[in-house]
């Protein structure tokens, strides 16, 4: 449904999720350069009616990460992040700038909404897995703010309204004790633009919500995660249902098992957002090298079911991800 006391610490709050290891480029006096990177090509037969097999180029990002320590509490940092697209385009992603302090972060630029780090899918790319129902995740126009300790993270954004385009404040809240964390997240967004079941487009507003909840233990792990999305125009709010499990069957290798369920309502949002209700589920396996664990292979099956749609098949990948 979407139309991520020191600088780690800032960093983390904005970038959740992050599989990159960060490797120091440059370091002087002050100052310091880190890079990351992540490649990964599949070959993809997505889930659908008689699709084809494809190579898939799903990631190609290079991430440069900057540092500044300004004195011995207050950290300045910056993030400057290109994506390489399949189609040979490279484009901006992040570009932000901010402060860090005692585990207070501050950001402006361009980045991903805070809600963006709430969800516990790990779909590859075989089915339609939305993830969430959150409507938006990014902006150029954002100002952020962080404070995260040992016991939770409180995270807020605001995307500015600039020439009438879509705008959100957005928060989100996590914390974890004994293996078990959960996540609260919350989005009121202005003037988003969907596509409409007519062909045409409705310009709306839009409050979304989420919580989910996670187990973890050391080679084992299940989660849960709901949304839901009430979407001005529409009489019925649209709901999103998470569920997944992980397990490390081997020190290099971690199977994950997925399902959601998408509910969009009533006959009436069918016909003005043009969507229905759908089912997915996916089983994926990834294999990290034991000497080189930033490189691993993958495989996954799975299937998105439309209602009113016949024939939908499921589809399979496999690939190489590489990531530093």
């Amino acid at each position: 449904m979407k139309m991520y006391l020191s600088c780690a610490m800032a960093l983390s709050a904005i970038t959740a999720g992050t599989a990159s290891a960060e490797v120091t480029v440059f370091e002087k006096d002050n100052f310091s350069y880190s890079l990351s990177a992540d490649l990964q090509i599949q070959l993809l037969q997505e889930s659908g009616i008689d699709e084809d097999l494809d190579v898939n180029f799903d990631d190609g990002e290079i991430k440069n990460h900057f540092e500044y320590k300004l004195s011995d509490s207050l950290v300045g940092f910056g993030q400057l992040d290109f994506e390489v697209a399949q189609d040979d385009d490279v484009s901006r992603e992040e570009a932000y700038i901010g402060l860090a302090s005692a585990g207070l972060s501050f950001w402006v630029g361009a980045s991903d909404y805070v809600t963006d780090a709430f969800g516990v899918e790990r779909s590859i790319d075989v089915g339609d897995v939305a993830g969430d129902a959150f409507l938006l995740d990014n902006s150029d126009d954002l100002i952020g703010f962080g404070y995260e300790t040992d016991l939770y993270t409180i995270k807020l954004s605001h995307d500015l309204d600039v020439e009438d385009d879509a705008t959100s404040t957005d928060v989100f809240l996590e914390s974890g004790f004994a293996g078990i964390s959960v996540a609260l997240a919350l989005q009121t967004a202005s003037n988003i633009v969907l596509d409409a079941g007519n062909g045409g487009t409705l310009l709306t507003d839009a409050d979304t919500y989420g919580i989910s909840v996670a187990y973890d233990l050391a080679d084992y792990g299940v989660a849960l995660a709901y949304s839901s999305v009430d979407i001005d125009e529409a009489p019925d709010a649209i709901n999103n249902l998470n569920v997944t499990g992980s397990a490390k069957v081997l020190p290099t290798t971690t199977v994950s098992l997925g399902f959601e369920t998408v509910d969009v309502g009533g006959d009436a949002n069918e016909a003005l957002l043009g969507i229905n209700d759908s089912d997915s589920w996916y089983l994926n396996a990834v294999y990290q090298f034991p000497n080189a664990s930033n490189f691993s292979t993958f495989a996954e099956i799975g299937q998105t079911d439309v209602d009113g749609v016949d024939d939908i098949d499921a589809g399979f990948l496999a690939g190489l991800r590489l990531v530093f």
